[in-house]
């Protein structure tokens, strides 16, 4: 989780220009709480929207970081584009479409779906690490949140090369 205003600039400049970027976006009812970013191999970092970190630094980095030249990756990004209406949406692949097309069966795909169809990984699913608690409620446990957000960014990273691999053979 990172709090500090320098590792938050830092994160965003070496996402910048990354050859895959990976996002989550933690939103409820239209409100931005935080972003889950994985841009490295072995990386995922969750930045909470707190302190000089508002919701409108969060949606203009994103939208500085979508400015690229990268392959950029997120899950269910339909649901959220109230949130990110101003960025170039248009560039971000939704890695729970892909999956679908792959298996249009289920009706929706989250993380540990992903994990398991495409990773071969269970993990715990949201209730289990964030209760019956809501986007906003877990976003004041910064541990469970960090955990949670964290994970998703880690499989859409991962995930989509599987999920683009499988596409490009049918």
């Amino acid at each position: 989780c990172l709090t500090e205003f320098e590792q938050v600039e830092e994160a965003f400049s070496e996402a910048v220009g990354a050859e895959r970027f990976a996002f989550y976006l933690l939103c409820e009812e239209s409100e931005l709480y935080g972003i889950a970013m994985a841009y490295q191999e072995n990386s995922a970092v969750y930045i909470p929207v707190q302190g000089f970190v508002t919701k409108e630094y969060l949606k203009e980095k994103l939208k500085t970081v979508l400015a690229g030249n990268g392959k950029y990756v997120s899950l269910n990004i339909k649901d959220k584009l109230d949130v990110i209406a101003d960025t170039d949406y248009e560039k971000i692949t939704d890695s729970g479409l892909g999956a679908y097309l792959l298996n249009p069966l289920q009706d929706a795909y989250s993380y540990e779906d992903l994990g398991r169809d495409f990773l071969g990984l269970m993990l715990p699913s949201q209730a289990e690490l964030l209760g019956k608690l809501s986007v906003k409620k877990a976003s004041e446990d910064s541990q469970a949140m960090t955990k949670y957000a964290c994970l998703n960014a880690y499989v859409i990273y991962w995930a989509w090369p599987k999920i683009e691999e499988q596409l490009k053979a049918t």
